[in-house]
């Protein structure tokens, strides 16, 4: 079928709007295979329009826009939808998002100096991750298609921002990191890499009140990503740039850990990250900054004064070789 054909009738609209007058009934769940015909419609649009979807239903009409607003709403009131609505509507913006990225990668270097068309990249993030983390256990294809929008949207921020060090780590509508570990735990049972989903967690900002059972949670999550030996299953190492955003992550994190146990087994994995990162991506000083935030805020925590000592000798010890080097 011809997608300039059905844009003169403007079904692309009518199709936004219908969807829009369904989710917003009392009783949207009776709606349910309506909602997601009209769902399944509109990803065909997409798929099958090809450029002229991309240029009419993206910039004229603002899918992008429509969905974003549409996923914020359903977040704020997940209990009141149909799971089977939510997860076709995960579908659609993964559908979406996947398109924007593939249009990033075709980009001339002075298109990609600025952001995809309204696209809030926090916000979408902030949203996905909040709903895969409410739903139940047995709805694991949301969790794939959440695994699949945040990869993405790493994507297209790789490509709009090719150097990490001006990605802010913390914004009053962050991620929760609870939800971020809540997911981590989920992907380990789908056909995921949870590595590439620390990275993608890595690449948008934590909410500012960051819990700290939460903070130690997810940097001993992360170190488990770059630690020798956990490349299995065919699944790809990190590469450097990917290595740097953790780091930069965790160093942010290191303020909010408060027990000994936590800094101890944190400081000791990055020490046994110290070869892989050092050697093979040649992070020494990124590196050594991460080591230093733990060590110094341990050191403001009531520490275990010889285990504290005994870390900061090598931290001298690590700074002295680096210097060397």
């Amino acid at each position: 079928y011809s997608y300039r054909m059905a844009s003169r009738r403007h079904a692309p609209e009518l199709l936004l709007t219908s969807f829009d007058a369904l989710l917003a009934r009392e009783d949207s769940i009776r709606d349910e295979t309506e909602c997601i015909l009209l769902l399944e419609t509109i990803e065909a649009l997409i798929k099958q329009g090809e450029s002229s979807s991309l240029f009419h239903y993206f910039h004229v009409v603002g899918l992008p826009a429509w969905t974003q607003s549409l996923l914020h709403s359903i977040a704020l009131d997940i209990d009141a939808k149909s799971p089977c609505v939510i997860m076709g509507f995960m579908q659609l913006i993964s559908t979406v998002i996947d398109k924007i990225a593939d249009e990033s990668s075709t980009e001339s270097e002075s298109d990609r100096s600025r952001p995809p068309t309204a696209l809030n990249a926090i916000n979408i993030a902030r949203n996905v991750t909040d709903i895969a983390a409410s739903l139940h256990d047995d709805e694991t294809e949301i969790v794939q298609h959440a695994y699949d929008i945040l990869c993405s949207l790493r994507r297209i921020h790789d490509q709009h921002q090719p150097e990490t060090c001006n990605n802010p780590q913390f914004h009053p509508h962050g991620l929760l990191v609870e939800s971020c570990l809540q997911i981590i735990q989920s992907v380990n049972t789908l056909a995921c890499d949870p590595k590439m989903l620390i990275v993608a967690f890595c690449s948008f900002p934590f909410e500012e009140d960051c819990s700290k059972e939460g903070a130690s949670r997810f940097a001993l999550e992360a170190l488990q990503a770059i630690l020798p030996g956990c490349v299995s299953n065919n699944i790809m190492a990190l590469n450097s740039r990917q290595c740097v955003s953790i780091l930069r992550r965790l160093s942010a994190l290191s303020s909010f850990v408060n027990d000994d146990d936590s800094y101890c087994a944190i400081i000791e994995n990055l020490i046994g990250c110290r070869r892989i990162l050092v050697t093979k991506h040649g992070l020494s000083s990124e590196w050594l900054s991460c080591v230093k935030s733990f060590v110094n805020d341990y050191g403001r925590s009531s520490p275990n004064p010889k285990k504290h000592s005994s870390y900061a000798d090598l931290l001298n010890t690590f700074a002295t070789i680096t210097e060397r080097d």
